[in-house]
């Protein structure tokens, strides 16, 4: 599972997490973990985080053609990495370590951190923004209950 270093979640910038609906737990439950509102409407705020199908999406809406991020490992780019011979696993010495143990001290989204955790290693991967963060942590939830 990632961990989170507890930072000061205030931001410069406008920040939301998007539900139409206003009972919505889910919702309500991130927009409590990051300290930040829950709108029912994308027009107010330039980042908003929105629960889709995929999963956890962040959207920069600031432009004629908004941006996503979302953390992914078991599709596309992500699902191609996984388990190939990496740079980042012959600079670590993997092959040579009885049973690695690894921190990923800037995780992020956490590609390099699933690379290396299919290659072998035992790996704890830290996140300093709690938005990164909460998309790491998605993508951790969804990852597992695709192996149950």
């Amino acid at each position: 599972m990632p961990h989170r270093i507890n930072q000061n979640t205030s931001s410069m910038v406008a920040i939301a997490v998007l539900s139409p609906e206003p009972e919505n737990l889910k919702a309500a439950g991130l927009a409590a973990q990051l300290n930040i509102p829950v709108t029912p409407r994308s027009g107010d705020h330039e980042f908003l985080f929105s629960f889709e199908p995929e999963g956890l999406t962040l959207i920069h809406s600031d432009g004629a053609k908004p941006v996503l991020l979302r953390a992914e490992w078991l599709l596309g780019k992500a699902a191609h990495r996984q388990g190939q011979p990496e740079m980042v696993s012959r600079a670590l010495g993997l092959r040579k370590l009885e049973s690695p143990h690894v921190l990923d001290g800037t995780a992020g989204l956490g590609r390099d951190t699933m690379v290396l955790a299919n290659l072998g290693a035992r790996v704890t991967g830290v996140e300093r923004s709690p938005f990164v963060f909460a998309l790491l942590n998605d993508a951790w939830h969804r990852a597992m209950s695709d192996l149950t």
